[in-house]
C-alpha cells in the first residue's frame, strides 16, 4: 500500500516483540509520510497558483505592450488595459489622465469605473450590453 502512495493501511500489533516493534514504526513512518506528502503537495498547489498568476500578469503586459503601441485612437487602447487592470488586481475605479509632452494643462482624463456610464454616448467601448466583468462591469469615460 505505501508503494502507491496509500498511507492509511496500518499494521495490526498485538504483543510486545520485535514484529510488535516492527509494525509500530511501520504505522509511525506511514503517518509521517502521509503528512509529508499533504504538505508537499500543499507547496505545489501554491507554486502552481502563483505560477498562474505571474503568467495572467506577463499575458496581460504583453497584451498591454501591443495595444497601447498599436495605431488605433487612444480610447480603444486604453480601454481594454485599464478593464484588464481592473480585472487582473484589486484596483476599482482606475483614473488614468495622458498629458500632452508640450502643453502640461493639456491632457486626456480616462476612467475606469463599475457603474454602466460613459460621457461619450456614442462610444462603443462601454459594456453597456457586454457580459458582466469578473470585479462587475467596467466603463471608459
Amino acid at each position: 500500500a505505501v508503494s502507491q502512495r496509500d498511507f492509511t493501511q496500518r499494521a495490526n500489533i498485538s504483543g510486545r516483540n520485535e514484529m510488535a516493534a516492527l509494525g509500530s514504526a511501520l504505522n509511525n513512518m506511514s503517518e509521517e509520510l502521509a503528512e509529508s506528502y499533504a504538505v508537499l503537495e500543499q507547496r505545489v498547489q501554491e507554486k502552481t497558483a502563483g505560477l498562474e498568476h505571474k503568467n495572467q500578469i506577463l499575458s496581460f503586459l504583453w497584451q498591454a505592450n501591443r495595444r497601447l503601441h498599436s495605431q488605433a485612437p487612444l480610447c480603444e487602447r486604453l480601454s481594454p488595459v485599464l478593464n484588464g487592470l481592473q480585472n487582473l488586481t484589486q484596483l476599482h475605479d482606475i483614473e488614468l489622465r495622458v498629458y500632452d509632452l508640450e502643453d502640461e494643462d493639456n491632457h486626456q482624463e480616462f476612467t475606469c469605473q463599475s457603474d454602466i456610464s460613459c460621457d461619450d454616448k456614442g462610444c462603443h467601448l462601454c459594456p453597456r450590453s457586454a457580459l458582466p466583468m469578473i470585479n462587475g462591469g467596467t466603463t471608459l469615460k
